[in-house]
C-alpha cells in the first residue's frame, strides 16, 4: 500500500476548502509522526500554513521531554509547534478523561477556518467498534470515526480529518521504517489494564488470527453504518425542525412521534447543543414518562453534567450550572468575563444596537438577588426581572444562573435577552452584544 499516495488522494479534493491552517495532532509517536512527515513530503508553497499541536497531559514521567523532542523536531523540521498542557482530572477512567483533555486542548488552538488532523487507522477504528460493542452500544455507535467531520465546541464547529483511517497500522509503520524521521514509544501503551490496549494485544490478534480480515470488515461496518445514519440524519433534522422551537422542543410535537423517532431527534437536538447524550435507559425515560408527566410540576432528569427539564410544555437542555447569587464583578467588555460553571461572558462591538458604552468604561455583572426592574421600552414601565423571565420562557431553576449588568445601579442589559432603553446604543452610536457562551 502506498501510504503517501493514499494521503494525496484524501488531501486532494479537501484541500482548497480549508480558509485558515492545517492543525496536527501530535502525540511524538509512530502514528502522528508519520502523519506529520507525510504531510511535509507532500506539502508546496500552495498549501495552506502546517503546524503542530502536542498536549502534554503530565501522566507520565516522560512528559517532558517529549514535550521536549516535539519542539526539536518542529525546530528541525520547519513546522512551529505549540505545547499544551493539561490537567486531567480524576475519573473512573484515565483514557476516557485524558481523551476529553485532549479535545478540549485542541479546540482551544483551533482558529476560524482551521482543520485538525490526527493520525487514527483502521486497527484504531477496529479498536473503537469493539469497545463500544464490548461495553454497549446501539447503531450510532457502530459508526466509530468518521474521516471528515466536525464536532461543537463553545458554540463553533470545528473540522476534523482522519485522512488515515481506511489504512493499516503495519502498513504506515513499514512507511515510517523508510523516513529518517525519530519518534518516542509511550510505554503505557503495552499496559493491558487499560481497555483498549488490552483490545490491541490480547483481542485482536486472536481475532485477526482466526480471522484474517477483521480489522478490514470491522471498517467496512462503520463505513455501511456512516452511510446509513447519514440518511436518517437528514430525516432526523427534518423531524427536529418540525419539533423545535429556538433553543428548545416542543413536548407535544415530540408526542406525536413514535417513541424511537423522538429518540433519534432527542439524540440530534443534544448533538447540536454540544451535549452528551443519555445512556439507553435515561433516553427511554426521557421519551417515554419525563414526556408523560402533567400538572404544575417542572421535571427534571440528570446524566454526566446534563440537565433536562420541562417548562411550559418545551424541554430545555443544558449543562448544570450554579446560580449566580454571590457573583458580583466589574468588568470593561474589553475581555471575555469568566463566569461561574465554566462559562464566559463575552462583549462583541456592534454599530447602532446593543449595550451603550458606560461614561465610566465599566460594568457591574452580578447575580440575581430578587426584586429588580428595568424598563425596556421608551415611556413604557419599569418591569421585575422575575416577570420578564417569566414571559422569556426561562424556567425557574435557571434565572438564578442568568448574569445580569448594571450601570451603576441600574439594571442596564440581561445578557441574550434585553437592554434597558436607558442604556442602548442609539443609530449613530457604538455597541456591545453581551452574549454568555459555554466553555465547554
Amino acid at each position: 500500500m502506498d501510504v503517501l499516495a493514499a494521503l494525496q488522494s484524501f488531501l486532494q479534493g479537501r484541500l482548497p476548502s480549508v480558509q485558515g491552517r492545517l492543525v496536527v495532532g501530535w502525540s511524538g509517536g509512530m502514528d502522528s509522526t508519520a502523519l506529520l512527515a507525510g504531510l511535509l513530503s507532500l506539502r508546496t508553497l500552495e498549501w495552506p500554513p502546517l503546524v503542530a499541536v502536542h498536549v502534554h497531559h503530565g501522566l507520565q514521567a516522560e512528559a517532558d521531554a517529549w514535550a521536549e523532542h516535539c519542539q526539536q523536531c518542529g525546530t528541525a523540521w520547519d513546522v512551529p509547534v505549540q505545547v499544551i498542557r493539561v490537567q486531567v482530572p480524576a475519573g473512573a477512567s484515565v483514557e476516557a478523561m485524558a481523551r476529553q483533555a485532549r479535545r478540549q486542548a485542541f479546540a482551544s488552538v483551533l482558529q476560524e477556518g482551521d482543520v485538525l488532523l490526527l493520525a487514527h487507522h483502521a486497527d484504531d477504528q477496529a479498536e473503537t467498534l469493539l469497545f463500544r460493542l464490548c461495553r454497549g452500544t446501539g447503531l450510532d455507535g457502530l459508526r466509530g470515526m468518521d474521516e471528515d467531520t466536525c464536532w461543537l465546541h463553545q458554540q463553533r464547529r470545528l473540522r476534523l480529518w482522519r485522512p488515515w483511517l481506511s489504512l493499516r497500522r503495519a502498513w504506515i509503520a513499514e512507511w515510517m521504517a523508510q523516513q529518517d524521521r525519530p519518534w518516542i514509544e509511550d510505554p503505557s501503551n503495552q499496559h493491558t489494564y487499560f481497555a483498549r490496549n488490552f483490545l490491541r494485544h490480547e483481542v485482536l490478534p486472536s481475532l485477526e488470527q482466526r480471522w484474517p480480515a477483521t480489522i478490514e470488515h470491522l471498517g467496512s461496518l462503520a463505513r455501511e453504518c456512516q452511510d446509513v445514519l447519514s440518511q436518517l440524519d437528514a430525516w432526523d433534522r427534518d423531524l427536529l425542525q418540525s419539533v423545535g422551537f429556538g433553543n428548545t422542543v416542543s413536548v407535544a410535537s415530540l408526542q406525536a412521534l413514535p417513541e424511537q423517532s423522538r429518540a433519534r431527534v432527542l439524540r440530534l437536538w443534544l448533538k447540536d447543543k454540544g451535549l452528551p447524550r443519555p445512556g439507553r435507559h435515561l433516553m427511554q425515560r426521557l421519551c417515554t414518562e419525563f414526556l408523560a408527566v402533567t400538572g404544575g410540576t417542572a421535571p427534571l432528569l440528570t446524566w454526566s453534567g446534563v440537565e433536562v427539564c420541562r417548562f411550559r410544555g418545551q424541554l430545555h437542555a443544558g449543562w448544570q450550572l450554579p446560580d449566580l447569587k454571590d457573583f458580583n464583578v466589574s468588568w470593561d467588555m474589553q475581555q471575555p468575563l469568566p463566569l461561574p460553571g465554566q462559562r464566559r461572558l463575552v462583549a462583541e462591538q456592534v454599530q447602532g444596537r446593543g449595550l451603550r458604552q458606560p461614561p465610566s468604561g465599566y460594568v457591574w455583572v452580578r447575580g440575581r438577588q430578587g426584586g429588580e426592574t428595568m424598563r425596556i421600552y421608551q415611556h413604557g414601565p419599569r418591569q421585575e426581572i422575575k416577570g420578564l423571565m417569566q414571559s422569556w420562557a426561562i424556567p425557574p431553576k435557571y434565572r438564578y444562573r442568568c448574569p445580569l449588568v448594571f450601570v451603576g445601579e441600574d439594571v442596564a442589559c440581561v445578557p441574550g435577552f434585553a437592554v434597558a432603553e436607558s442604556h442602548a446604543a442609539g443609530v449613530d452610536e457604538v455597541g456591545y452584544d453581551l452574549i454568555v457562551m459555554s466553555e465547554r
